[in-house]
């Protein structure tokens, strides 16, 4: 997957987040807990983790959350 194609896939997750939270405003802590927790997982299975979809999973939870190590705390993506 290339990098325009993995971004592509976090910004479309991202603005699904803020539809759903339209019927359930408690979806964007949900979902950053449940991939969270799903990063941590594929991590973990070091031989069979693409480094990749580790990338993919780290923007979609950059974008959703607005959190970055490198950055710190922002506004969401689609909130900017």
């Amino acid at each position: 997957m290339n990098n325009y194609l993995g971004a592509g896939v976090a910004v479309i997750i991202a603005a699904l987040i803020e539809i759903l939270k339209e019927i359930d405003p408690d979806v964007r802590p949900k979902f950053i807990s449940q991939l969270n927790d799903a990063y941590t997982k594929v991590r973990h299975m070091l031989d069979t983790a693409n480094e990749t979809d580790l990338q993919v999973m780290r923007w979609t939870i950059e974008l959703v959350s607005g959190f970055s190590k490198i950055e710190s705390q922002k506004l969401p993506f689609l909130k900017t």
